[in-house]
């Protein structure tokens, strides 16, 4: 009858009858009870009563102990126990062969179907312990697919004939079942179950066996359907699950079956997952955001498992379905439980290792997915979320397009932000350095595939004549600057270091454009900000779980951001150094070098012994240049460097003084400053720098200082900073004595010598005497090589008429008491004879 009705077109009928079958199924009252609302045309037939039931003249062979939680159910049918007859697994039997027979016929009925199915298996107690059995059953049954999808095909086409076709095997099924039953019905009436003395509730082996078959083999035939019947069982079980979500929402425990057999529906029907992908995707995702942990976990099981299926059986190059199947994967990273994130990257962690090289156009969701991490997330979310990213960095950069590169770097970069997971950060700044790399060995087939419709990092503000390829590296070195202002050292020292390796390293291929950005949007930028936070950093000693492992030196927070301040200084003097050739291509590289000079003349002048040291080693390291200078920098780009030098030993060796390896530091820079500057200094420069050298020398030891000349003093008897100021008066010498134009500095040179070889017996201490802290370091051998190289140079230039002119014997035999007893004696006693 309801298949007649359904073939004629008579929905009222066909929904009655089946209607009336499927109350059959279960005891009158709770069978029309739960099943009265899965109808939208006709009258319900009347139920029968419960005494026609209720008497013992029908064989009872199944007792469940409990109904499925429904919403249609009165609170006494909700805990009375279920009895199911002989009569009732007949009928049973004939709605599944109606299914089979003549599924594509029932349309809107398949909610009363599915619906009576359901509460079949629960109260048979048919139900998966947990949701990774359920799928691990599910995969085993389909690692055969192509078989078992042929020997599908070959019953549908034998089902009306064949002796082994499916209502045939549930016959023979039940009619085992139902003959073994008997015994079990008369054991059950034996113990009372029915009676008054109530009894053991149990179910039966074989029924539940039966059944739990019928409802696969109906699931299997669903790949034999039309897309409108196959669409009337997804909207029936959507249905279904949304009352089980209802009741979840109540604190009661709902039934999963709707939830299992979508996921199984959509594993079967893969061939033409374009038809119901949304519709059932779209209710899964509904299911993840549940509140209830069963239903949550169910839901994203079956997501996560029906996704990655997808792609793996699907071997298209098409994009727009890539996309498809992979979007409701995406729209995980929306629900904030961590459990469905943790279940998301696990699946993409599997789509990556098999098909990661085939995902194309997919790729922006695959990296989406990996970005959305948040502060609330765990750590060990996090962990799994960026070993997926390491698998794309490490493995699939030459098969992402060329338009994912920008998002692969923003992903890696918030990687490194995030506070949840130090180690994670720091190994993604690792990463941005392997980006990098790739960018450089790649850049031939990138170039090629950078077309004007690829879109990369927006244009950098004021520069225009950016090429996309060079977007990618400003890109890199904009997100490491941004990381070296982190407020975790680690961090800020990790980037900082990997930012200047790659500019020094991969660099060479940026124009001059992209030159100017890296300069004024990249490095100042951060050399800004790092000297503010260096300046309102607190002083106070860091309070937390591992100050013990923290040394005294990094114990504040101004000593940490001090460290950053010279890592950044000192990278930047290293640009200025080896790229020198570059950044004198860019419109303002005058004032970009007096940009850089301010900053070192500010940290320079510093009470931080440490940025102050820094500064002037990077002042010193700023001056290297190749052998042949450009002619840029013969104007003013010296005679500023020289400006800021002078600056710096007025305001330090001569208004505060300063600690030995600074003031070292400092005469040191003569020697790279002198020589370009030599045709520009007059006598005036010469004994400005005289009276700081001089200041210099007899500033009082520190208490490192004082290590410093105690276990530095070179074998000529001399501390470090003796050695350099002798170097540099050397330097001096050398680069003037042969040149006529330069001899007229010669002679405050001499002098400055003969003042300094006065310190002979003006600072004579014995280091082995008494301790040298606050004590000026020792002279004698430092005076007297002073005083030999004034006279050796004196008897050079002595003869010369425009030396004779100056008052130059004069100004150098007045000297205090006591020198005047040894000048003679160096005079007169070793080079006398040559004069």
């Amino acid at each position: 009858m309801a298949t007649l009705s359904g073939k004629v077109g008579l929905q009222q009928c066909r929904e009655a009858t089946v209607l009336s079958l499927c109350i059959a199924t279960l005891p009158p009252h709770y069978g029309y009870a739960v099943l009265k609302g899965t109808v939208g045309h006709g009258e319900s037939p009347i139920p029968i009563s419960y005494s026609e039931v209720d008497n013992m003249k029908q064989q009872v062979v199944v007792v469940g102990t409990s109904v499925v939680p429904s919403l249609h159910l009165s609170s006494n049918l909700q805990s009375a126990p279920v009895m199911l007859t002989k009569k009732n697994l007949l009928v049973t039997h004939s709605v599944l062969r109606l299914c089979l027979d003549s599924g594509a016929m029932l349309l809107t009925s398949w909610l009363t179907v599915l619906t009576t199915l359901q509460h079949l298996c629960w109260v048979c107690n048919i139900v998966p312990k947990s949701s990774t059995d359920f799928i691990q059953n599910t995969s085993g049954k389909l690692s055969n697919e192509a078989k078992a999808q042929s020997q599908i095909s070959s019953i549908l086409a034998t089902q009306s004939t064949s002796d082994y076709s499916l209502s045939s095997i549930l016959s023979n099924n039940f009619t085992t079942s139902l003959g073994t039953n008997t015994k079990t019905s008369s054991e059950m009436r034996t113990n009372g179950v029915g009676g008054t003395n109530g009894g053991v509730m149990g179910v039966v082996v074989e029924f539940g066996s039966c059944l739990s078959q019928g409802v696969t083999r109906l699931i299997e035939t669903s790949i034999g359907l039309d897309d409108v019947s196959l669409h009337h069982i997804i909207n029936a079980l959507t249905n279904m699950s949304q009352e089980a979500m209802e009741i979840a929402y109540l604190n009661r425990e709902p039934s999963l079956f709707a939830v299992a057999k979508l996921l199984e529906i959509g594993l079967r029907n893969l061939d033409r997952v374009e038809i119901y992908w949304r519709p059932l995707t779209s209710h899964l995702l509904e299911v993840c955001r549940h509140p209830h942990i069963r239903m949550r976990e169910w839901g994203s099981e079956a997501i996560t498992f029906l996704v990655r299926s997808a792609l793996l059986h699907q071997d298209t190059d098409d994009e727009k379905v890539n996309q498809l199947l992979l979007s409701p994967l995406c729209e995980l990273s929306t629900i904030l439980h961590n459990d469905v994130r943790n279940k998301q990257l696990a699946a993409l962690g599997q789509i990556l290792h098999c098909k990661g090289e085939k995902l194309k156009s997919s790729w922006p969701l695959a990296i989406n997915i990996l970005g959305d991490i948040y502060d609330h997330h765990s750590e060990g979310l996090i962990r799994s979320a960026f070993q997926c990213l390491q698998l794309v960095v490490t493995d699939y950069l030459p098969v992402l397009p060329c338009g994912s590169l920008p998002h692969s770097i923003d992903t890696v970069a918030k990687f490194a932000r995030q506070k949840q997971e130090l180690n994670v950060a720091l190994s993604a700044i690792g990463s941005m350095w392997n980006i990098a790399d790739f960018l450089y060995q790649n850049r031939a087939r990138i170039l090629e595939n950078l077309t004007p419709d690829v879109s990369t990092f927006p244009d950098f503000p004021g520069i225009f004549e950016i090429p996309p390829f060079d977007k990618l590296w400003l890109g890199i070195y904009q997100r490491l600057g941004e990381l070296c202002i982190d407020d975790r050292p680690a961090v800020r020292k990790s980037a900082g270091q990997t930012l200047f390796s790659t500019i020094a390293a991969h660099s060479n291929i940026l124009n001059k454009f992209s030159w100017d950005c890296v300069m004024w949007q990249v490095l100042f930028p951060l050399l800004e900000a790092v000297e503010k936070s260096w300046k309102n950093a607190s002083c106070e000693k860091v309070d937390s779980q591992n100050a013990l492992l923290i040394h005294h030196s990094r114990n504040t927070e101004q000593k940490q951001w001090s460290e950053t301040q010279v890592l950044v200084l000192g990278g930047i003097a290293k640009i200025f150094a080896i790229k020198r050739a570059n950044l004198l291509e860019i419109q303002d590289f005058r004032k970009a070098w007096y940009f850089f000079l301010q900053f070192v003349q500010n940290a320079a002048t510093s009470t931080n012994e440490e940025v102050s040291l820094a500064a002037l080693k990077s002042f010193q390291e700023a001056l290297t240049t190749p052998s042949e200078r450009n002619a840029a920098e013969s104007n003013d780009f010296w005679s500023r460097c020289w400006l800021v030098y002078l600056e710096i030993g007025e305001q330090v060796i001569c208004s505060r003084g300063a600690h030995q390896q600074f003031l070292t530091a400092y005469v040191t820079i003569l020697q790279s400053l002198f020589s370009p500057m030599k045709k520009k200094l007059t006598v005036e420069d010469i004994q400005k720098i005289g009276v700081i050298f001089s200041k210099s020398l007899i500033i009082p030891l520190t208490g490192d200082g004082a290590s410093s000349v105690l276990f530095s003093t070179s074998d000529s008897g001399m501390s470090p900073l003796q050695d350099q100021l002798y170097l540099a008066y050397d330097t001096v010498i050398k680069e003037t004595k042969d040149i006529p134009t330069l001899r007229k500095l010669l002679p405050p040179v001499i002098l400055q010598l003969v003042n300094l070889g006065a310190y002979a017996v003006r600072c004579n201490t014995s280091s082995k005497a008494f301790a040298l802290e606050g004590v000026v370091p020792n002279c004698m051998d430092f005076g007297i090589k002073c005083l030999k190289q004034s006279v050796l140079i004196l008897t050079s230039i002595c003869e010369e008429t425009s030396i004779n002119r100056m008052d130059l014997f004069r100004d150098t035999l007045e000297v205090r008491s006591g020198f005047v007893i040894l000048f003679p004696l160096f005079f007169f006693g070793e080079v006398g004879s040559t004069n």
